[in-house]
């Protein structure tokens, strides 16, 4: 992932760059579409973002910090789409 190799090298509260913005955001799309959920509400669980975040990263109102993206990268990482998309199964006995 390119964003972890340059985050690696900037301080946590530094916005992330336009280039890597748009990486970031095209993930979560791409995440929040596998488990069927929106952008805003993926970033609601992992970091506690309030309403309206989401629209403010993609129309450039504002910008994730580093260590906000980092948290968010986390989250889909320990919640990955193949464990969230497949249907809960109960095994009859």
């Amino acid at each position: 992932m390119i964003i972890l190799r340059f985050m690696d090298q900037t301080p946590d509260n530094h916005p992330l760059p336009v280039e890597l913005t748009a990486a970031f955001i095209a993930e979560v799309r791409v995440y929040a579409d596998g488990i069927g959920q929106t952008p805003q509400n993926v970033l609601r669980k992992a970091i506690r973002a309030t309403w309206g975040t989401w629209e403010d990263w993609c129309a450039s109102r504002s910008y994730p910090g580093f260590e906000r993206a980092e948290r968010v990268l986390a989250y889909m990482r320990a919640n990955p789409v193949s464990d969230l998309s497949q249907p809960q199964r109960k095994d009859v006995a």
